[in-house]
């Protein structure tokens, strides 16, 4: 209430809560900038198979824990990267799956997305899939 316009910036699995909430909220703000929006996860570093797919097996063969150690560097572009001091190289299975649970129910309503809308993205990235956040942008509503 205190100023004129409100933007939200949000990247990666924050932009994909952000979709979610102005799919359900479209004058929340009055226009949002998602950085490498999680629309779906890159297949680039997944070898064989896809991600949701290891992610499905992983959910099957490891019913005795509830984390999985990454297999990723923290730089996903130079593997030689040296780590830094708070990463943790564990993940909780619950937050691979409620992120796939976040994009299954954004996928498909691009449409219904009509608050003014911004994307950043990039052609290299390893992590989400450029390609489907582009189709998202595309397909959505937005008039600015």
């Amino acid at each position: 209430q205190a100023h004129g316009r409100v933007a939200v910036v949000a990247h990666s699995l924050g932009a994909a809560v952000a979709i979610s909430h102005l799919l359900e909220n479209p004058d929340a703000v009055d226009a949002a900038v998602l950085i490498a929006p999680a629309v779906n996860v890159s297949n680039r570093r997944s070898p064989l198979l896809s991600t949701r797919a290891w992610h499905e097996i992983a959910k099957y063969l490891l019913p005795f824990t509830r984390v999985t150690s990454s297999p990723f560097s923290n730089d996903c572009h130079d593997t030689a990267a040296g780590e830094y001091a708070g990463r943790t190289g564990f993940t909780p299975l619950a937050v691979a799956e409620e992120t796939f649970q976040l994009i299954d129910a954004n996928w498909g309503r691009a449409a219904e997305f009509t608050t003014p809308l911004m994307m950043v993205l990039a052609k290299d990235d390893q992590v989400i899939d450029w390609q489907a956040a582009e189709q998202f942008y595309q397909q959505a509503s937005s008039e600015e």
